[in-house]
């Protein structure tokens, strides 16, 4: 007997359980607890099952991404015909329009800029915020090492796990 194809809400269940295995196992792996080896075995597995799961995710709808991509041609087309107003926000009074606008404008002038990360991939180079287990880029760790004793940590570790050594960088230039 066939197993019964699985809902969109128990795949998403299934990855989210996947990633966080991927994430006990690279701790476990810092830690001490799983030998590289055995890791990368650990590791290869849930990547593995993960990009089925993506997969499986993705042609779930297709029909739902399609109108999507129709209703972003629209929205595309409508930008280049009215310039920078919607067709869609014809249906709403041009008052209340333009009054959100301006609250948005605001808000975006009053609103910080992101900081700006200096970290990066060791892999490929782009950049990630701290408290970023893996690079969402490429997928590669993005653990540092202790100055100390050489043992890998989270960038945003503030003591090494391992000999106690403080991990802080100094911001001043």
């Amino acid at each position: 007997m066939a197993p019964a194809a699985l809902t969109a809400d128990e795949l998403a269940a299934r990855r989210d359980a996947v990633y966080a295995s991927l994430k006990d196992a690279e701790f476990d792996r810092e830690t001490g607890k799983l030998s590289g080896e055995d890791y990368q075995i650990v590791r290869t597995r849930y990547m593995t099952e993960a990009a089925h799961l993506l997969r499986q995710l993705d042609h779930l709808t297709p029909e739902a991404e399609a109108a999507l991509d129709a209703e972003i041609e629209r929205a595309v087309a409508g930008l280049r015909s009215n310039g920078r107003r919607l067709a869609a926000l014809d249906q709403y009074p041009a008052d209340l329009v333009e009054q959100v606008e301006t609250e948005i404008a605001a808000l975006v002038k009053h609103s910080a800029p992101p900081a700006k990360s200096a970290l990066a991939c060791p892999d490929c180079g782009q950049p990630y915020q701290p408290g970023d287990t893996f690079c969402a880029a490429c997928g590669a760790a993005l653990t540092d090492t202790c100055p100390q004793c050489r043992a890998p940590h989270h960038p945003d570790d503030v003591f090494c796990t391992r000999c106690g050594a403080s991990l802080a960088q100094s911001s001043e230039g």
